[in-house]
């Protein structure tokens, strides 16, 4: 059993509710958003109970009041199950049950976590709010480890690549009036994933290197050809 199982029953439920479900966001396993009051709750995955889990959820109560943690029905069983759940309850911290064993997976809230006094850190806050906001839809699987995450940043340096690739030597103003994020210029400057190449004072285009590793992000590319369909 890996993490990553148990995010898509823990999806599922949270869209029911009307929520807009992020993965992997700034260390969260799952940020979840209200489309209606735009109330802010995250989720951290486990397969089983345990110290780490205590403290990432603890953790995440600097940033908001409804912090859950998400373990398989199997990890709370017995005599140690139900002495987790009273300390779950005494850190004032919600419980998200997984039953894997059924042939379509599912997940149920125990209880909601109950209010707490721990001062928030806003900035952190508004800054998960900031770029799970900004992401295409969801692209990420909560709990998985070792795989490059999909962040706003990676996701705007995938489309300024394609529009080079599509439009070859361009200044960030033209790319931008085509479509590109507002931060195109600072990306192209920055050059961080080594993807771009400065042709002359403010023109640039595309690495080999670029135009490789942008070209593995499939699902964001498809998005951008639809998107670009007018300029190919």
């Amino acid at each position: 059993m890996k993490e990553s199982d148990l995010f898509k029953p823990v999806q599922n439920l949270l869209e029911s509710n009307n929520f807009t479900v992020n993965a992997e966001v700034r260390s969260c396993d799952i940020v979840a958003i209200g489309n209606d009051s735009g109330d802010m709750l995250i989720v951290e995955l486990k397969t089983s109970f345990n110290l780490k889990l205590i403290l990432q959820a603890i953790d995440r109560q600097k940033i908001s009041n409804s912090v859950y943690i998400a373990l398989p029905y199997s990890a709370m069983q017995g005599k140690s199950g139900k002495n987790y759940i009273h300390l779950i309850k005494r850190l004032e911290l919600g419980l998200i049950l997984v039953n894997l064993l059924e042939k379509n997976p599912f997940a149920e809230v125990v209880f909601h976590p109950l209010p707490i006094t721990v001062r928030k850190n806003n900035k952190r806050k508004l800054l998960i709010i900031k770029e799970a906001s900004k992401r295409i839809g969801n692209r990420n699987i909560g709990g998985i480890n070792r795989t490059k995450i999909i962040t706003a940043y990676r996701q705007d340096a995938v489309e300024i690549a394609f529009l080079l690739k599509l439009r070859g030597n361009s200044t960030p103003a033209e790319l931008v009036k085509l479509g590109a994020p507002a931060k195109t210029g600072k990306i192209l400057y920055s050059n961080f994933y080594k993807w771009f190449q400065r042709i002359e004072k403010g023109v640039y285009n595309v690495t080999n290197k670029g135009i490789e590793e942008s070209a593995s992000y499939s699902s964001l590319i498809d998005v951008f050809c639809k998107k670009y369909s007018n300029l190919s």
